[in-house]
């Protein structure tokens, strides 16, 4: 994963944190209880959860990330770890993700550490990109790519997204009681249209252009925003076409 500019992040995309409120929800966390936040970012909610009570460490394998959070909420602990690699010697009550772990290939090692990281009976909450997540916008990415004459990266290379019964079974085959798991379209205003696709491209999608040289990127990202503008409006504005799976799961 290439590092995130965090400034961007919480001003662009604050919808991914205020999406991941409704997670909370489901993880109830409980007072005196220790979470881990996989995938942490800038920290949002890793205080929403700690203002319900509960002690909550905050882990993400970005710096630039963290050190956002950090300055945000001082009275937290964040720590830099990778998701396939982490270990912690108290086991914790809760494990709880928003908006990551589709980032990461390598999902059998971030689930057996996910289950050795939890506690007898805690729980595993998550929401992560599903099947068809940002089709239209990956689509206008590799069109704008491949009308360059460039090679495009394909899909999991750079994103997993996985569907329902693929995830579910993953889990249960680490170990881990599926309680509940669904998957729904969630359309995302984009405010500011042009600016705020491009920032997309720049900060979620620039894997892509692994085989396009840094001086050619610019005018292939502007015409990618350019089909995605024609193709995600509705009623004079732009929803970003997102697809999340949400799952709710015990270690028994």
């Amino acid at each position: 994963m290439s590092e995130w500019n965090a400034n961007i992040y919480d001003h662009s995309f604050r919808f991914v944190s205020e999406y991941g409120r409704e997670l909370i929800d489901l993880l109830n966390p409980q007072k005196g209880e220790l979470i881990l936040d996989l995938g942490c970012g800038t920290g949002d909610l890793t205080n929403q959860i700690a203002q319900r009570g509960a002690v909550v460490i905050g882990l993400d394998q970005s710096e630039t990330m963290l050190e956002r959070a950090r300055s945000k909420y001082s009275q937290l602990e964040f720590q830099q770890a990778d998701a396939t690699d982490f270990c912690f010697e108290k086991p914790v009550d809760a494990i709880f993700s928003n908006a990551v772990l589709h980032w990461i290939p390598e999902q059998e090692k971030v689930i057996a550490n996910i289950y050795k990281s939890l506690k007898k009976g805690g729980r595993f909450i998550a929401e992560l990109g599903a099947k068809g997540n940002v089709n239209q916008i990956i689509q206008a990415i590799q069109n704008a790519i491949c009308k360059a004459d460039y090679k495009n990266v394909p899909l999991e290379e750079v994103f997993y997204f996985p569907s329902l019964g693929e995830y579910t079974s993953l889990l249960e085959k680490n170990g881990l009681m599926v309680s509940a798991a669904f998957s729904f379209e969630r359309p995302t205003l984009i405010e500011n249209g042009q600016a705020d696709f491009r920032d997309w491209v720049n900060i979620f999608g620039i894997l892509f252009f692994q085989n396009v040289p840094v001086s050619k990127r610019a005018k292939i990202i502007d015409s990618a925003v350019a089909e995605m503008l024609d193709n995600l409006a509705e009623d004079e504005r732009h929803y970003a076409d997102y697809v999340r799976l949400r799952i709710v799961a015990r270690k028994p």
